[in-house]
């Protein structure tokens, strides 16, 4: 994919994200490590959504 054509991708997925940004490896990986650690022990049968709220504006 050429740099233009990724930017402009990056740009609208940054519209249209309610957050206004784009999701960071970091973000997954903290998510991954709370679902992994004793602190969800109590988290049963969900998801965890980690796309700054862009799930909720496709509903």
């Amino acid at each position: 994919m050429s740099g233009s054509v990724q930017e402009a991708l990056q740009s609208k997925i940054k519209d249209l994200a309610p957050s206004g940004r784009m999701g960071t490896p970091t973000a997954l990986a903290k998510a991954a490590l709370f679902l992994a650690s004793d602190e969800s022990a109590y988290v049963v049968g969900t998801e965890l959504l980690v796309d700054g709220g862009t799930v909720a504006i496709c509903k």
